[in-house]
């Protein structure tokens, strides 16, 4: 089966002088000369792309990539990593009105590009949870051309953001790990995802003013590689948040271009998107795993550690080979090579092991979860052991930007008391599942407070469900 909105979107991108409504007539044109039911609006399309001489690619599915991007494209479907998220922000309309926006910068293996979100559709993306390396599906999108030259990709109120969960799908996007690289390897010109290497000079925070009277502000420092034989200097423009760093720690920055100076060296700048954070290399962290997923050679896992902190896995490489079984409820002790955003990247041999022994602080039991009656102490990162209450329920519900979107339900309760959980799009459908009676864990809930005063418990991109028993009978 071919997407139609995929194919379309090619023909207008091989001919960019035929605008949409144009090629539409052209469509139905074709079907009314060749006879009503002989030929779908796809099959049209297909006659009409090789009357032009375009030959369309067999499109099975209406996910495109950062690189289909082409600029007067609407209604466009894009799949791609986050990397940056930066502060929501005001505009002028021309009524004289003001407005609100929010970047968010997207990547692949080849490509970083803007995503401009624009007034009622912020609303829809804040539940989600986003964060850096989060997959991601923008529906409904349309690109522009951006100040600098590039096509910019925006989502208005017939637009929203997924979080891709297909595993196909994921095993096709790059994740950031890949694509860190070393101070010692940076060259060239073009924008750097990430990049790590120890701080090599004290940290420069300094303020200044803008031509047009506001405040900005300038955070300066060098890092060397692990040989210590290249050195580069990070400038970041406005505001940065910076960790507790000593020189000679490995550090972390994220979403930053290279900039040559007159005197051909090269330095790397970033602005309010990018994120400084240091890298712990002790190692020798023992964690509780609450899923596991196979991605590719390896494995991703989420695991908690002693102070019921949530964080990504990454298992590669020789470190997949040699880590043995894994399964929920294992407990690992990790020496990590990496940290990238908050997740962990395991790829030598001995950087993970699974261990017998339970360390007595790690919650893997009773004390990991909270009961009902206390989840209002928490914002996030909430864990309840409870039984099912009512059959979980899918519907699609409409939401204020006129889109819709699947919301599913669940009513679970322990001795404590009863709570509603909540998941939507995608991980909707995994609540359908659960009957009444099952016994669930579900790890990693942010709790929300209704207009009505009324607590539930929702979904984040971080938040996995363990069945542990059936219902009798």
């Amino acid at each position: 089966m071919y997407d139609f909105e995929a194919l379309l979107a090619e023909v207008l991108r091989n001919k960019p002088q035929l605008k949409r409504e144009s090629l539409l007539d052209l469509i139905r044109e074709k079907k009314s000369s060749v006879g009503g039911g002989y030929l779908t609006d796809q099959g049209a399309l297909f006659l009409i792309a090789g009357e032009f001489g375009i030959p369309l690619r067999n499109t099975a599915s209406s996910d495109l990539t950062l690189n289909d991007l082409y600029i007067g494209a609407n209604e466009i479907t894009i799949v791609a990593r986050i990397l940056a998220l930066y502060p929501i922000a005001q505009y002028k309309r021309k009524d004289g009105s003001t407005g609100r926006y929010r970047r968010i910068n997207l990547f692949d293996d080849t490509n970083v590009t803007k995503l401009m979100i624009w007034d009622e559709a912020l609303q829809a993306i804040e539940p989600l949870g986003l964060s850096a390396d989060v997959p991601v599906r923008v529906v409904n999108g349309y690109v522009r051309q951006g100040l600098d030259g590039r096509p910019n990709l925006n989502l208005g109120k017939r637009g929203r953001i997924e979080i891709v969960e297909d595993a196909d799908l994921l095993r096709q996007l790059t994740p950031l790990s890949k694509l860190e690289k070393d101070v010692g390897a940076v060259e060239g010109s073009r924008n750097i995802v990430a990049v790590h290497g120890k701080l090599s000079s004290d940290i420069k925070k300094s303020s200044f003013v803008r031509n047009d009277g506001s405040q900005g502000s300038l955070t300066q420092f060098r890092l060397s590689d692990q040989a210590g034989g290249k050195e580069l200097r990070i400038v970041i423009w406005d505001d940065a948040e910076l960790p507790d760093i000593k020189l000679g720690q490995v550090v972390r920055v994220t979403n930053v271009r290279v900039k040559q100076q007159s005197n051909g060296e090269n330095e790397l700048h970033g602005d309010s998107g990018s994120r400084i954070e240091t890298i712990n290399v002790d190692g020798g962290r023992v964690f509780f795993v609450s899923r596991v997923e196979r991605a590719n050679d390896g494995f991703q896992l989420q695991v908690i550690n002693s102070k019921k902190e949530m964080l990504r896995v990454t298992v590669e490489g020789s470190a997949a080979k040699g880590i043995g079984e894994l399964k929920v409820g294992s407990i690992v002790e990790i020496f990590p090579d990496r940290e990238v955003d908050g997740g962990i990247i395991c790829i030598k041999a001995d950087s993970i092991r699974v261990v017998s022994e339970k360390p007595s602080n790690l919650p893997t039991d009773e004390s990991l979860f909270t009961k009902v009656e206390k989840v209002g102490d928490y914002e996030s990162g909430i864990a309840i052991d409870v039984i099912a209450l009512s059959k979980g329920v899918v519907q699609d519900v409409h939401l204020k930007d006129g889109t819709t979107a699947r919301k599913g339900e669940l009513t679970v309760g322990d001795d404590t008391g009863e709570v509603k959980v909540v998941a939507w799009r995608g991980v909707a459908d995994k609540l359908v599942e659960i009957e009444p009676g099952d016994r669930v864990r579900f790890l990693g809930l942010r709790r929300q407070v209704t207009k009505m005063g009324v607590q539930l418990l929702e979904f984040t991109s971080a938040s996995a469900i363990e069945r542990t028993s059936r219902a009798a009978g």
